[in-house]
């Protein structure tokens, strides 16, 4: 199950922390209104998409804070900057730290989901007017 409005609740913070991913991904998809309470659901794979303005918080506050709910195995960055370097910036939990992944192709086979092929470059065509 896939969400565009996701929240993730940091278990132990001091305060209420609920950072909200562009997208989130989830094993299970919640029957109805009644189970749908961010509270109780926690995704395997947050997605961010990463543009002007948005680095500090994608890339390092969020970067720790994902690393502190158990179930997120992955974290992914798109970073849709004109001048980007890097298209896609895979985080993956190894050993209860991030270890970011090392992209070379055009399409990131995540482990996680047999069979989904990621594009790690998303261009966007100019329109003609």
């Amino acid at each position: 199950w896939i969400s565009d409005k996701a929240r993730v609740y940091v278990p132990g913070s001091r305060r209420t922390t609920v950072p909200e991913p562009d997208l989130a991904l989830y094993r299970v998809k919640p029957r109805g209104r009644s189970e749908a309470h961010w509270r109780d659901l926690s995704p395997f794979v947050v997605i961010e998409l990463l543009s002007e303005g948005t680095a500090d918080k994608d890339l390092v506050r969020n970067v720790e804070l994902y690393l502190q709910v158990p179930s997120i195995l992955e974290y992914w960055v798109f970073d849709l900057n004109e001048n980007a370097t890097a298209g896609l910036i895979v985080f993956r939990r190894v050993n209860d730290e991030w270890q970011k992944l090392p992209i070379t192709d055009n399409i990131y086979l995540p482990e996680l989901l047999p069979g989904l092929k990621v594009p790690t470059r998303i261009e966007f065509l100019e329109e003609n007017n």
